[in-house]
């Protein structure tokens, strides 16, 4: 089996920025800057690279929320909840 890479944990990320290089139209790679306590740290991504970080960090934050959501849908849908309301 392939050793794992060791994972780098950044400080905490304050914000961050994004540049578009290439044809105002067509860009060709986003940059992103993340602003950490540390200084900014910043990577290019190509299209496919960007829409893959967006569908894993999308999956992160519903894997966080979803403890918060599946205890929403219960107090909506149980009806011995006394703060659930009467129609």
């Amino acid at each position: 089996m392939a050793k794992r890479p060791k994972t780098q944990m950044l400080s905490a990320v304050r914000g961050c920025t994004i540049d578009m290089d290439g044809d105002d139209q067509r860009p060709t790679r986003c940059i992103i800057g993340l602003l950490t306590e540390d200084g900014v740290i910043s990577f290019a991504l190509s299209k496919q690279g960007a829409k893959t970080l967006m569908l894993a960090l999308q999956t992160f934050i519903d894997r966080v929320d979803a403890p918060k959501r599946d205890a929403a849908i219960k107090r909506q849908t149980d009806p011995s909840d006394p703060g659930r309301s009467r129609q």
